[in-house]
């Protein structure tokens, strides 16, 4: 099997910009409209958003068939909830830093 090439990884390492937007309606609808549009990316939230890997599969497949890339904001970094978004075949993750130990101590 061939990795699928990250486009919108490409264009930002060849310093190409980028225009996206933010989705947070959780609506596969409202993806696939967006897509439509001709933005390059298009980041599904799921950190401030009422988004899940439920929520968000639907939309990844909306949004499949556009030049539009989605990147997903996860709600945190835990391990177990970014393989559960690489297993939906998320590509590119925005996760939120991993907590710091507390420097008081």
């Amino acid at each position: 099997m061939q990795v699928p090439i990250n486009a919108f990884k490409d264009a930002l390492r060849s310093c190409q910009p980028q225009l996206g937007l933010w989705l947070g309606l959780a609506n596969a609808y409202v993806g696939e409209l967006l897509a439509s549009t001709g933005f390059d990316w298009l980041a599904l939230d799921a950190e401030h958003a009422p988004n899940d890997p439920r929520s968000i599969l639907p939309q990844l497949q909306a949004i499949a068939s556009y030049p539009a890339h989605p990147v997903v904001r996860t709600a945190s970094s835990d391990a177990v909830l970014l393989k559960q978004y690489l297993d939906l075949g998320v590509q590119t993750v925005l996760a939120a830093p991993a907590p710091t130990a507390d420097r008081c101590t």
